[in-house]
């Protein structure tokens, strides 16, 4: 697998180190799972505990952990997704990838 880590040390060289190092534990300590829906892979990590689900979605070319510091608030109460970016093209492709990741998920 590819990891969007690989080059984490200049990516957020001028990042504050505080921030930084807690990117980089919310990293460790949520590892990126994979699917592939129709033949687009999808990554992403779940996380939390609660009776509802919510799903974070970055957008064009965002990356799962863009919503680190809210994952991290929201999680003793709900359960989360947060997805990257596929390359996927069309409103009926993103639900076609999302829906059976969460669906399958809804029991963890």
């Amino acid at each position: 697998m590819h990891t969007f880590h690989s080059h984490f040390g200049q990516l957020y060289l001028h990042v504050d180190e505080t921030l930084r190092q807690s990117l980089q534990v919310f990293r460790n300590h949520h590892p990126l799972k994979e699917s592939e829906q129709k033949g687009v892979l999808w990554r992403y990590i779940t996380l939390g505990k609660g009776d509802a689900t919510v799903v974070f979605f970055p957008g064009a070319a965002g990356f799962y952990d863009i919503w680190w510091q809210q994952l991290l608030a929201l999680e003793n109460d709900f359960r989360l997704i947060s997805f990257s970016c596929p390359s996927e093209d069309s409103l009926e492709g993103l639900r076609s990838g999302i829906n059976p990741i969460h669906f399958r998920r809804a029991g963890w």
